[in-house]
């Protein structure tokens, strides 16, 4: 089943899915507002130009493929809080 398909699903934790790649946050429901990605280490950039346009929190701790810069210039204008613990490039 594709995550896509529950429409209403405003709260999701991908932590460690050390699968998910950026097609797959391309397939996540547009109407999320918190999603954890830390520790997926396949995603990369192109993933955040990705995520939902009303997230207001995001987790990219241990985000060692990205770039500070690369996250903050690509993030959704609703952001409340963001957690770059971690991310040292």
């Amino acid at each position: 089943m594709r995550l896509s398909k529950i429409k209403d699903l405003e709260k999701l934790n991908l932590a460690g899915c050390h699968l998910l790649t950026d097609e797959g946050i391309r397939n996540l429901p547009q109407k999320l507002k918190a999603i954890d990605l830390s520790l997926c280490q396949k995603l990369t950039a192109a993933a955040i130009l990705h995520l939902p346009p009303h997230l207001t929190k995001l987790n990219l701790s241990w985000f060692n493929q990205l770039s500070i810069r690369a996250i903050i210039e690509s993030l959704p204008e609703d952001l409340e809080e963001l957690n770059l613990m971690c991310v040292i490039r």
